[in-house]
């Protein structure tokens, strides 16, 4: 599911001002951060049982400003978030 959302996000935020990139930072990831010029969001995709998101909460303390998405079960529904363009919910 990590890489179908991967897809659907390189698929629509094409051009010199997106950025999409796996974000680590020592143990914490997150499966996608989003910038558009100083604008930050980052995604965590979770097709199964949820478990921890530690990395959204390490990406939002170096990104305060930053919004960040738990895409799945216990946030945006997978079908949701595929059923619009991502600039949508960049948008938000």
């Amino acid at each position: 599911m990590e890489n179908a959302a991967g897809a659907h996000l390189l698929n629509h935020l094409q051009g010199p001002q997106w950025s999409v990139a796996y974000g680590r930072k020592g143990a914490d990831e997150v499966d996608y951060a989003v910038g558009r010029g100083t604008t930050r969001r980052a995604l965590e995709i979770k097709s199964g049982r949820p478990r921890g998101a530690s990395g959204l909460s390490a990406f939002h303390r170096h990104y305060p400003k930053a919004k960040v998405w738990l895409v799945g079960e216990t946030g945006i529904p997978l079908a949701e978030f595929f059923s619009r363009p991502p600039q949508e919910w960049l948008a938000e």
